[in-house]
């Protein structure tokens, strides 16, 4: 009679949809409890012989009389014409989404970063001024303390004293064995998935390169597809529906009335598309991860965020996004291993394609030109969209050497266009540097592992368009060799303009571990690189080599695929 006369009164008074979504859910959990011996046949018809009370009865019990009165809040807001606001929080504050955890892990953590120390509240602090603002996909209450944090979403505690340990990287990389150690026991083995532990991987995976070690390369493709995991089981993924007892599981739907998803909050959208952002730069940057990619839903979290506009960084997240949508949409027309150059006409047309694509990342530089004081990873973005698009020029397939004795030379309109997109490849290039050598010390120390990344890109990118520098019809437009080795010393001077910087910090600070010497290791690699090319100079004379994307010299340059390498081992000290 208990769920006769929620549900007639929930029916009768109820006006808040999502509310009485989340009651209905109460009452399917109290129907499956093991203190009502619930059968599909059993609907409405209770146990004639006596049950006596088992372990967990008072808890059972206590959900049955909140659930209670919650259906007489939603009665008496019905009642008195107080209809509940929308949610706009960026946080919906309230009980605690994990278990607390008495773990040996768990009290190693705490005591090590107490939350009510001066200590937590340094990191948090650091981590709200200088580090939340260029990662807008996780946002943090101003007013939520160390203990709110960790009472409400503990591992969300544990990543933000992780990467914010900035004074102690022996220590950082401590807190980060023990975080994933934490992570792995409550995911995997205790099956605790909430959106705070999704949001603190995703914490955790942005400054990546403070706690990366020599030994653990394969970490970001496991955490990254645990982060796949997160996002289906919590269902962020889907977007509002029916729900319909043809469905798989819809047999637990038995008996019940028909149930839609409840709406995506602003938090739960940001989140989302945080995994798909840092999926998105990985593969065009570093490694592509087979996985979650943007689709139709995309614009349509874009657009909830963008109404609601809840904080300015809401604007820089939307941007970011739709930079990389574009960078994925070239990624699959151009670089995926299904596209195949077949012939002179199918080149014809990516070439056509890439104009196209260049009138897109030109209307998104409008955007970004129009806002009166852009972000500087923002535009730094932006400039790594156009060294993706405009690398395309280094592929020989689609643009044939002009120097090769053994095929038609390419007409003269191809090799305009090649010249053309080398140009502007370099220019963006030497942009997004200059926006780096820009940034102040504390912004550098706190830059996020994806910005790294492009980063890298673009010096890689550099390095290749070396290779075709002779192929190019005016000489005076292409870069020379000095210039490479001029950009790669400006870099390991700001490293070490930076690191000094950071030491004359209260409390000093300093760069991860990862960039010890990464100046001098970047110096020496180019200088090989740049040996490389002149010993195999002889090869530019008669007929070229081919250095198209995925087909470059291995005397010259490396391959796509060993990006990864090149990143891996400047932020791991190994030897090239």
């Amino acid at each position: 009679m208990l769920f006769l006369n929620l549900a007639v009164r929930l029916d009768r008074d109820s006006r808040d949809a999502e509310f009485t979504v989340s009651v209905w859910t109460d009452i399917y959990g109290l129907i499956q409890s093991e203190s009502y011996h619930w059968k599909p046949y059993q609907r409405f018809v209770r146990p004639t012989r006596f049950i006596p009370p088992q372990e967990g009865w008072r808890e059972k019990h206590g959900d049955t009389l909140r659930l209670e009165s919650k259906v007489d809040s939603v009665t008496d807001a019905s009642s008195g014409g107080n209809i509940p606001a929308p949610h706009f929080n960026s946080w919906t504050r309230g009980p605690a989404e994990e278990t607390p955890s008495t773990s040996p892990v768990a009290l190693a953590f705490l005591s090590r970063v107490p939350p009510e120390s001066q200590r937590a509240f340094s990191i948090l602090h650091l981590y709200q001024t200088e580090m939340a603002p260029m990662f807008p996909f996780v946002i943090i209450p101003p007013d939520m303390t160390p203990s709110d944090i960790l009472a409400e979403k503990p591992l969300l505690y544990w990543a933000i004293m992780v990467v914010g340990c900035q004074d102690d990287v022996d220590e950082q990389l401590v807190l980060a064995d023990l975080y994933r150690e934490e992570l792995s026991s409550k995911a995997l083995v205790k099956g605790e998935t909430t959106l705070g532990s999704l949001q603190s991987l995703l914490i955790y995976l942005a400054w990546n390169h403070n706690h990366v070690k020599v030994s653990s390369q394969i970490q970001l493709p496991l955490l990254l597809h645990l982060a796949f995991a997160l996002v289906v089981i919590l269902e962020l993924n889907k977007e509002p529906r029916p729900r319909i007892k043809t469905e798989l599981g819809g047999l637990r739907l038995l008996g019940l009335l028909p149930q839609s998803m409840p709406e995506k909050t602003l938090e739960e959208r940001r989140t989302l598309l945080g995994v798909l952002w840092i999926c998105s730069v990985l593969a065009t940057t570093i490694k592509d991860v087979p996985g979650m990619r943007f689709d139709a839903l995309t614009d349509h979290h874009c657009a909830a965020l963008e109404t609601a506009m809840q904080f300015s960084s809401d604007r820089y997240l939307i941007r970011l996004v739709r930079i990389q949508q574009l960078a994925e949409t070239i990624r699959a027309t151009l670089y995926d291993d299904a596209v195949v150059v077949t012939g002179p006409g199918m080149a014809a047309a990516i070439a056509t394609a890439v104009s196209s694509f260049d009138n897109d990342v030109k209307r998104i530089g409008g955007m970004i030109s129009a806002d009166p004081t852009p972000e500087p990873l923002m535009r730094m973005s932006y400039h790594m969209l156009q060294i993706y698009l405009y690398k395309v020029a280094l592929d020989s397939n689609i643009f044939p050497s002009t120097r090769t004795g053994t095929t038609p030379p390419p007409s003269s309109d191809r090799i305009v266009k090649r010249n053309q997109f080398l140009v502007s490849c370099l220019a963006a290039i030497e942009a997004s540097t200059e926006i780096f050598l820009a940034m102040p010390p504390t912004l550098i120390l706190s830059l996020p592992y994806y910005h790294w990344a492009q980063l890298g890109q673009a010096i890689v990118v550099l390095s290749r368009i070396l290779t075709v520098r002779r192929e190019c019809v005016d000489f005076g437009l292409i870069m020379s060799v000095s210039t490479f080795l001029d950009t790669t010393a400006k870099i390991k001077d700001k490293l070490d303009a930076v690191a000094a910087s950071a030491a004359t910090i209260t409390p000093a600070r300093r760069l991860p571990r990862v960039f010890d010497n990464l100046g001098i290791v970047l110096v020496e690699a180019s200088r090989s690189i740049t040996e490389s090319l002149e010993d195999a100079s002889g090869s530019f004379g008669s007929a070229t080599r081919d250095v198209g994307d995925g087909a470059l010299s291995e005397a010259t340059m490396l391959l796509d695929g060993d990006i990864e390498a090149i990143l891996f081992t400047l932020f791991t000290n190994e030897q090239l």
